[in-house]
C-alpha cells in the first residue's frame, strides 16, 4: 500500500520542485513532474556513506527530501514520488528491477521504479536512477527520443529490458524488470544490502548527481562535473566551503543541513579519496 500525503506537504513538496500541479493527472502533468523532480532532487548516498541508516516510511522520507532539501537513492526517490503522484490522483505500484553492472545483471529488488496509470495508459517512472530517462516511458511504444538520448524498451527473456542510446551513440542496458506490484517491504533486504555492503556500489563510492536544463551535474573524485550534450566540463573542488557551497548552489541542498561542518568535512575527504 502506497501511503498518500497531506494537503500541506504536498504543497511543500510542488514548492521544492518548483511547480504548479493543474489538479489533472494526466500524462502532460505526469511528464512535468518527474522532470521537475530530476532536476531539484538529487541522487545521493551520502548516508549510506557515513553509516546512517535509510528510513523509507514516508514521514522520514519527507523529512529528508523535502524539508531538509536533500537527495537519495531510489527507494528513497521513487518511495516519495508514488506517494505524491498517488495523493495527485495517479495510480501508482511499486516495482523491481535488475540492474546491469557491464555485462552482469543483479540480483532483483536491486532497483525500484514505478508503474503509473494515467488516462488508461501505463508509464515507467524512475526518479531514482541517476542518468536515465528524463520522461515517463509510455509501455505502448518501444523506442524514445528525448534530449539526453534515446531509450527503447524490449521485452525479453519473460521481462522488459530498458537500453539507453546516448547522444554520441553508445547504447548501454539499464535494467530489467516485470510489472509485478510490490509493497515496499519487499525491497528491505536489497536495501540493507546496498547500506551495508561492501560490495555494494553504494558503500564504496560517494554520489551526487542531479539534471540539469542543459545535461547533468556531478561531483565525482572531488571534482565538478558539467556535461552538456556530448560536451563535459570539470571543474575541482578546492576545499570544504567550495565543496558545501557546491551542494547548495548546484544540488540544492539546505543551508540548516550544511551547518555541521565536521560532518561536510568528512564527506569532503571521503568524496576526494573515491
Amino acid at each position: 500500500m502506497i501511503n498518500r500525503l497531506s494537503e500541506i506537504e504536498v504543497k511543500q513538496y510542488l514548492q521544492r520542485l518548483q511547480l504548479e500541479f493543474d489538479g489533472v493527472p494526466n500524462e502532460a502533468s505526469l511528464c512535468a513532474l518527474q522532470i521537475a523532480h530530476l532536476r531539484h532532487i538529487p541522487f545521493e548516498n551520502l548516508d549510506i556513506r557515513h553509516g546512517k541508516a535509510l528510513d523509507v516510511s514516508t514521514h522520514k522520507l519527507f523529512e529528508k527530501l523535502i524539508l531538509a532539501r536533500r537527495g537519495g537513492i531510489c527507494y528513497e526517490l521513487n518511495g516519495l514520488f508514488s506517494a505524491l503522484l498517488s495523493t495527485l490522483g495517479f495510480t501508482v505500484s511499486l516495482l523491481a528491477a535488475r540492474v546491469f553492472s557491464a555485462d552482469n545483471l543483479g540480483p532483483n529488488f536491486d532497483h525500484m521504479l514505478l508503474l503509473v496509470t494515467a488516462a488508461e495508459r501505463k508509464f515507467i517512472v524512475d526518479v531514482g536512477f541517476g542518468d536515465s530517462f528524463l520522461m515517463p516511458l509510455d509501455l505502448d511504444k518501444k523506442g524514445f527520443t528525448q534530449s539526453d538520448g534515446s531509450y527503447a524498451v524490449d521485452w525479453q527473456d519473460s521481462a522488459y529490458l530498458l537500453i539507453k542510446r546516448d547522444v554520441v551513440g553508445e547504447m548501454r542496458r539499464q535494467y530489467t524488470f516485470t510489472l509485478e506490484e510490490y509493497d515496499i517491504a519487499a525491497f528491505d533486504a536489497m536495501r540493507q544490502f546496498h547500506q551495508t555492503s561492501a560490495t555494494s556500489h553504494f558503500t564504496q563510492k560517494s554520489i551526487c548527481s542531479i539534471a540539469t536544463e542543459s545535461g547533468r551535474a556531478t561531483i565525482s573524485n572531488g571534482r565538478l562535473i558539467k556535461t552538456n550534450a556530448a560536451q563535459k566540463s570539470e571543474f575541482a573542488i578546492v576545499d570544504v566551503a567550495h565543496y558545501a557551497n557546491i551542494l547548495q548552489q548546484e544540488f540544492g541542498f539546505s543551508a540548516q543541513e550544511l551547518a555541521d561542518l565536521n560532518s561536510i568535512t568528512r564527506i569532503f575527504s571521503e568524496t576526494r579519496a573515491s
